[in-house]
């Protein structure tokens, strides 16, 4: 039997720092953390960090759940290059 989908209360989506809802975009746009890195410039192990964080946070337990909740935090249907 399948479940609904996760939903994330606006609570936990407040406590998300802007760099961490930025790593969450670049994973809903299917970026690598090798993409993701050059593309906000930071360090590869900066984004493992960050995605760490956000995992933490919502108790996820891979990316495929970051993709859900960049979802959550808006309507990131279209990635637009930067």
């Amino acid at each position: 039997m399948r479940t609904s989908p996760q939903r994330f209360s606006t609570d936990k989506l407040i406590n998300l720092t802007k760099e961490e809802r930025d790593v969450i975009y670049c994973i809903a746009c299917e970026l690598t953390d090798n993409e993701i890195a050059m593309r906000l410039h930071i360090a590869k192990d900066t984004v493992k960090s960050r995605l760490g964080n956000i995992y933490r946070k919502f108790n996820l337990r891979n990316r495929v759940g970051a993709v859900i909740l960049g979802y959550e935090l808006g309507n990131w249907t279209i990635c637009h290059p930067w």
